[in-house]
């Protein structure tokens, strides 16, 4: 719930400490795939990688 002051505004800082928690929430995200999953996402890319390369011809 975002605190909003007696005066009908937002506390500053409120969109800065979001996008921070968004940075860190994605960053873990994408160590959490790249240790967890290294294989399916190499078998992934290159199955991009070829119906990409399919599609340009």
């Amino acid at each position: 719930m975002t605190y909003i002051r007696a005066n009908g505004r937002r506390k500053p800082g409120n969109y800065l400490r979001a996008l921070l928690i968004l940075a860190i929430c994605l960053g873990v995200a994408y160590w959490a795939l790249i240790t967890l999953f290294p294989v399916e996402l190499h078998e992934t890319g290159q199955w991009l990688h070829a119906k990409i390369g399919a599609l340009l011809k």
